[in-house]
């Protein structure tokens, strides 16, 4: 399969915004009970994706998800074939 190179930058939104975005995109690890139950929430894209901070590639056909994504929480960014 093809994939495309995804550039995108958050800096100027707010923090609390920026984590979210992260989360949703990434998945994140979810601790309960002190530590006693530990659960990995899926994110729309797999961590080893990910090439640097800002940077990650992902198939040609999943592209349109996370463009819309993007263009939703108003995050910019690039799209690279």
């Amino acid at each position: 399969m093809k994939q495309v190179l995804l550039s995108y930058s958050a800096s100027h939104l707010p923090r609390k915004l920026q984590t979210k975005i992260s989360r949703e995109l990434f998945g994140y690890q979810d601790i309960s009970k002190h530590g006693k139950y530990s659960y990995h929430r899926k994110g729309l894209v797999a961590s080893e994706k990910k090439i640097k901070p800002g940077c990650f590639l992902i198939d040609e056909n999943e592209q349109g998800g996370v463009t819309s994504f993007f263009k939703k929480r108003k995050v910019k960014f690039v799209v690279t074939l």
